[in-house]
């Protein structure tokens, strides 16, 4: 079963946990949306390509502005990881 990670209350069903850190991109609509809960953590990379991490979402999350994706670095203080519903 996959699992979400939570983290400041909104769920991810997409994200990587490696030599970085635990990470994902996210799209800006949805940055957007979760401004006040996570823009410390959302950072502009020039380079990368991917989908938003936010369960439910699929916009790309490259920006539209300038070159590059947007990427959440999580707080590993603040994750929590559970199984997904089976819906």
């Amino acid at each position: 079963m996959k699992k979400v990670l939570k983290y400041k209350g909104i769920e991810f069903d997409d994200y990587v946990i490696d030599e970085y850190g635990m990470w994902s991109t996210i799209c800006e609509i949805c940055q957007g949306r979760y401004y006040n809960r996570i823009l410390k953590d959302c950072k502009l990379q020039d380079e990368g390509i991917g989908y938003c991490g936010i369960k439910g979402c699929t916009n790309s999350s490259e920006a539209k502005v300038g070159i590059g994706v947007n990427y959440i670095n999580f707080d590993i203080n603040e994750v929590e990881i559970t199984e997904a519903d089976a819906k």
